[in-house]
């Protein structure tokens, strides 16, 4: 199993994240070993040391890759799974593809939507005076265009103010780099989609966030401390359960839009696609490639929806990798 680092120190500006990778890393390896599988864990970071030792033979039969950039680096994501590939080792989820894809929020949205998916409106730019948003109606929410995780993203991200929207764009572009994302804040029911399997051939429950207990005034939105901040308000008021009771159909179409975009943007093992509806209409704001496998987490909780306990839902995983019969 394969993971990255958290920086020297652990606290980088978004280290909340990469704590969750090693709690993740360490609830993966005991589910592992629970099914019986040998499992060696392998922290990856900029010291080419701990690369080296990927490259020790024997090589593994497969590889669990949890590994999510180098030192908060979203674009060195898909280094491991391209190194593995060269090196002709079986390795769960997404391919190097994918996740350079799905990392560029622009590129996947225009994927998604040649594969006949909506998404919202949106417009993206490099530099904060050229945020224009013709043609994308108000609120906006305005958010780094590679990123994951939520970074940057507090409840200063919607704005229905020209000046405001560059004003954060600003921001992000100085915190993360181009480029920088405005899109139509959509305030309709938010769900959540895991899929899962070679060709996400599973649909698991879906999952859906609530705003209800956010005070007023508040944008219904998931914020990074409302995903990573475990003793805070927004975390606790924006806890995702269950779905709610839908309108006939809407489930269905919810299930279908989320497995088009994922296939779309070359998602294979296992997946989750954040979507809105906008009345009965599916409208997909992120595919997620190798969703956060610690439990309790979204894509845990819906598999255990299906009936699937952490352990189950690892090695479905792995065997979508690796070709195995269950």
């Amino acid at each position: 199993m394969v993971h990255n680092l958290p920086p020297p120190g652990g606290a980088g500006r978004d280290a909340a994240a990469d704590r969750g990778v090693e709690a993740a890393a360490a609830a993966v390896a005991a589910s592992l070993r629970a099914k019986g599988h040998r499992v060696r864990r392998l922290g990856l970071g900029a010291d080419p040391g701990t690369w080296r030792r990927l490259l020790r033979r024997p090589l593994p039969d497969a590889a669990f890759n949890l590994f999510e950039g180098i030192h908060g680096i979203p674009a060195s994501e898909p280094a491991l799974p391209a190194l593995l590939e060269s090196l002709g080792v079986p390795y769960t989820g997404a391919p190097p593809a994918s996740l350079s894809l799905c990392l560029r929020k622009d590129r996947a949205r225009r994927e998604i939507a040649a594969a006949g998916v909506a998404v919202p409106a949106g417009a993206v730019a490099d530099r904060a005076a050229d945020l224009r948003p013709r043609g994308v109606p108000a609120p906006w929410i305005v958010k780094p265009g590679a990123t994951d995780a939520s970074q940057g993203i507090d409840r200063r991200s919607v704005t229905s103010d020209l000046a405001a929207a560059r004003r954060r764009a600003a921001v992000l572009l100085r915190r993360y780099g181009p480029p920088v994302l405005l899109e139509e804040f959509l305030d309709g029911r938010e769900l959540n989609v895991g899929l899962l399997g070679p060709r996400l051939e599973t649909v698991l429950p879906l999952r859906e966030v609530s705003y209800d207990a956010l005070p007023p005034g508040a944008p219904p939105l998931l914020t990074y401390r409302g995903k990573w901040a475990t003793r805070s308000r927004e975390y606790l008021d924006t806890l995702p359960g269950p779905v709610r009771l839908l309108a006939a159909g809407t489930a269905a179409r919810a299930r279908d839009a989320a497995r088009r975009a994922a296939l779309a943007c070359g998602c294979r093992g296992y997946a989750r696609v954040d979507l809105r509806l906008r009345g009965g209409t599916p409208v997909v704001l992120e595919v997620n490639p190798n969703p956060d496998l610690t439990p309790g987490a979204g894509f845990p909780a819906s598999a255990a929806d299906a009936g699937l306990s952490h352990a189950d839902l690892v090695d479905r995983i792995l065997r979508a990798a690796t070709g195995a019969r269950r």
